[in-house]
Protein backbone atom coordinates (compact mmCIF):
# COMPACT_ATOMS: atom_id res chain seq x y z
CA UNK A 1 0.00 0.00 0.00
CA UNK A 2 3.24 2.29 0.84
CA UNK A 3 4.51 1.83 -2.39
CA UNK A 4 1.27 2.30 -4.48
CA UNK A 5 0.97 5.68 -2.16
CA UNK A 6 4.58 6.67 -3.15
CA UNK A 7 4.51 5.97 -6.67
CA UNK A 8 1.25 8.31 -7.03
CA UNK A 9 2.77 11.22 -5.43
CA UNK A 10 5.77 10.76 -7.61
CA UNK A 11 3.69 10.72 -10.66
CA UNK A 12 1.78 14.11 -9.28
CA UNK A 13 4.99 15.94 -8.57
CA UNK A 14 6.00 14.80 -12.10
CA UNK A 15 3.04 16.38 -13.80
CA UNK A 16 3.14 19.18 -11.80
CA UNK A 17 6.82 19.76 -13.04
CA UNK A 18 5.65 18.99 -16.89
CA UNK A 19 2.87 21.78 -16.27
CA UNK A 20 5.13 24.43 -14.59
CA UNK A 21 7.39 23.97 -17.52
CA UNK A 22 5.24 24.43 -20.12
CA UNK A 23 3.58 27.34 -18.49
CA UNK A 24 7.28 28.85 -18.76
CA UNK A 25 7.79 27.55 -22.80
CA UNK A 26 3.65 29.55 -23.19
CA UNK A 27 5.05 32.69 -21.20
CA UNK A 28 8.25 32.70 -23.07
CA UNK A 29 6.06 32.16 -26.29
CA UNK A 30 3.65 34.98 -25.30
CA UNK A 31 6.12 37.51 -24.40
CA UNK A 32 7.14 37.19 -28.43
CA UNK A 33 3.79 36.78 -29.81
CA UNK A 34 2.24 39.37 -27.87
CA UNK A 35 -1.43 38.45 -28.39
CA UNK A 36 -3.14 36.36 -25.59
CA UNK A 37 -6.01 34.71 -27.83
CA UNK A 38 -2.84 33.44 -29.73
CA UNK A 39 -1.05 32.02 -27.00
CA UNK A 40 -4.33 30.31 -25.99
CA UNK A 41 -4.59 28.62 -28.76
CA UNK A 42 -0.98 27.58 -28.67
CA UNK A 43 -1.74 26.53 -25.12
CA UNK A 44 -4.31 23.98 -26.29
CA UNK A 45 -1.89 22.70 -28.60
CA UNK A 46 1.68 22.65 -26.92
CA UNK A 47 0.76 22.00 -23.23
CA UNK A 48 -0.15 18.32 -23.90
CA UNK A 49 2.26 17.54 -26.08
CA UNK A 50 5.25 18.90 -23.61
CA UNK A 51 3.13 16.74 -21.09
CA UNK A 52 2.58 13.68 -23.44
CA UNK A 53 6.30 13.72 -24.08
CA UNK A 54 7.39 14.40 -20.70
CA UNK A 55 5.83 11.34 -19.99
CA UNK A 56 6.62 8.90 -22.56
CA UNK A 57 10.75 9.82 -21.78
CA UNK A 58 10.25 9.38 -18.39
CA UNK A 59 8.93 5.88 -19.39
CA UNK A 60 11.58 5.21 -21.33
CA UNK A 61 13.97 6.27 -18.44
CA UNK A 62 12.68 4.03 -16.00
CA UNK A 63 12.33 1.11 -18.66
CA UNK A 64 15.95 1.19 -19.71
CA UNK A 65 16.94 1.50 -15.66
CA UNK A 66 14.84 -1.78 -15.13
CA UNK A 67 16.33 -3.70 -18.23
CA UNK A 68 19.75 -2.59 -16.79
CA UNK A 69 18.93 -3.83 -13.01
CA UNK A 70 17.39 -6.88 -14.16
CA UNK A 71 20.36 -8.11 -16.51
CA UNK A 72 22.64 -7.05 -13.75
CA UNK A 73 21.91 -9.94 -11.67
Amino acid sequence: MRYVIMRAVKAALSMALAWWASTRILSVISQFVGGHAYCSLVSLIITPLILHTYTLLRDLVLETKYRLEKYRY
